[in-house]
C-alpha cells in the first residue's frame, strides 16, 4: 500500500534547508574532529580540505533558500 502526500513548495523547501543544516552540521564536527589533530594521515588531509570545500558548498545552497536576515544562523 502506498500514499501519496502533497506539501506546498513552501514546506518543500524548509524541509531541504532542515536537512542539509542538519548534514552541515555533521560535516562542521569531521572538519572540528579533523582540524585539531597533528596526526592526520595523507587520506585525512584530503579529506579535511574536501570537507571545507562542501562546508562552502551547503552554506552557499542554503544561502538560496534562507532569506539574508537569517544568514547569520547557517
Amino acid at each position: 500500500m502506498s500514499y501519496t502526500v502533497e506539501i506546498s513548495q513552501e514546506t518543500a523547501d524548509c524541509l531541504n534547508i532542515t536537512v542539509m543544516k542538519s548534514s552541515l552540521q555533521g560535516l562542521r564536527m569531521d572538519i572540528a574532529n579533523l582540524q585539531y589533530r597533528t596526526d592526520l594521515k595523507d587520506y585525512e588531509m584530503e579529506d579535511l580540505a574536501d570537507f571545507k570545500q562542501l562546508e562552502q558548498a551547503f552554506i552557499t545552497v542554503i544561502r538560496y533558500y534562507t532569506p539574508p536576515d537569517m544568514w547569520h544562523l547557517i
